[in-house]
């Protein structure tokens, strides 16, 4: 139990205790596994992650530690460093100083030109000039860090809040976000010979059972 990746620091706390219960009550307590109730567990679960996201809840972010730029090589490679960044363009009266630990979540925007963009203009103007300014480069220059061939993909959310601002939730990657929480949980269906696909740098969970 104590080395299997369920309960790792990477994997929100709820998901720790989540996966822990479909372990202990469903695999290890029951002499004959019944594989479609574990599997309606994750499916379950799946859906809880989703729902609790888009009601705008920290509770199912990606922990994550960030150290100071400097002490990377290629600090813009570093999705934590690039977060941050974009967190404190956004919210300069709450920046995220590093090192310390962040709640990270998963963005998806095409690019300065993406619909979701100009309706944050319509709304939101101070927020999208400084999206445009640290992301896309937008009136800068020289940037102390270059990020825009990585784009708006990714923020922080400092560990003191405790909800995702409004403006941020139409850009959250739902199906990452979800697929990046359960991913560390798909050792228990792999030992059940549940095939788990992998598509690209994501795992999703199938209802293939190998044999």
């Amino acid at each position: 139990m104590k080395g299997l990746s369920i309960r790792k620091t990477t994997v929100a706390k709820g998901l720790r205790k989540d996966f822990t219960e479909i372990l202990e009550e469903d695999i290890l307590k029951e002499k004959k596994i019944n594989l479609a109730k574990v599997i309606s567990r994750y499916d379950d679960l799946s859906e809880k992650i989703k729902e609790s996201l888009m009601s705008g809840s920290i509770e199912y972010l990606i922990p994550k530690s960030v150290d100071p730029a400097e002490n990377y090589k290629i600090p813009e490679q570093q999705d934590g460093i690039r977060a941050v960044m974009i967190w404190n363009a956004l919210e300069p009266e709450d920046e995220i100083v590093p090192p310390t630990k962040i709640n990270f979540v998963k963005l998806k925007c095409t690019g300065p030109d993406d619909p979701k963009l100009l309706d944050l203009k319509q709304q939101y103007p101070d927020k999208y000039d400084a999206l445009m300014k640290v992301v896309f480069n937008y009136g800068v220059e020289t940037p102390k860090l270059d990020i825009s061939k990585y784009g708006f993909t990714c923020v922080a959310i400092p560990k003191g809040r405790e909800t995702i601002p409004e403006y941020l939730k139409p850009f959250i990657d739902y199906p990452v976000m979800e697929a990046n929480n359960m991913r560390n949980g798909y050792i228990l269906l792999e030992s059940l010979g549940i095939y788990v696909e992998d598509v690209k740098t994501v795992k999703y969970k199938s209802n293939i059972i190998q044999i």
